[in-house]
């Protein structure tokens, strides 16, 4: 999904880029708190409160409840968890209620420094008896060129505004 001023679009290998909505990128844009985000968790939520010690994959873990965002998100509702490394700090893991009523939980693995920062490499997902993992192999941080926001070569031309009536009729 790329945005440019008022000009909005996405891109998929199977439909190609296809204009969107402002509004619609602005709701994706806007999806509540985010558990990993390098801010304060307790800036975004109202309740944060260490609930239990569990392992995670193999790793003992602080399991952390987050409740009450204080700017809730669109889709299911309720607790979010994060599961900090006791040896780390870091986060292994993260639940957020799914739209069957349960939490999904997301593991996060292989560590690795870019810049300052320490970041997660890998996250792996089990929904509906299905595995998927993403793996990150760059990431960057610094300045973005202007032509990273450009609008792309194939995106089709704007609709034409509806044509106004003169008064009267």
């Amino acid at each position: 999904v790329g945005r440019n001023g008022d000009d909005a679009w996405m891109s998929n290998p199977m439909q190609g880029t296809q204009r969107m909505p402002i509004d619609q990128v602005e709701a994706q844009s806007d999806q509540g708190p985010n558990p990993l985000m390098f801010g304060d968790v307790r800036e975004e939520y109202k309740t944060v409160q260490t609930v239990a010690t569990e392992e995670v994959e193999g790793d003992l873990c602080f399991k952390v409840r987050l409740a009450e965002p204080k700017t809730p998100a669109p889709g299911p509702q309720g607790d979010n968890f994060i599961y900090l490394s006791k040896k780390t700090g870091l986060p292994a893991a993260f639940e957020a209620p799914d739209q069957f009523g349960g939490l999904q939980r997301v593991i996060l693995r292989d560590y690795k420094k870019f810049g300052d920062f320490m970041l997660f490499t890998t996250m792996v997902m089990n929904q509906m008896g299905q595995q998927m993992e993403i793996k990150f192999e760059k990431i960057e941080f610094g300045d973005i060129e202007d032509s990273v926001f450009a609008l792309p070569a194939d995106l089709p031309p704007a609709a034409a505004p509806p044509a106004t009536q003169p008064d009267g009729g």
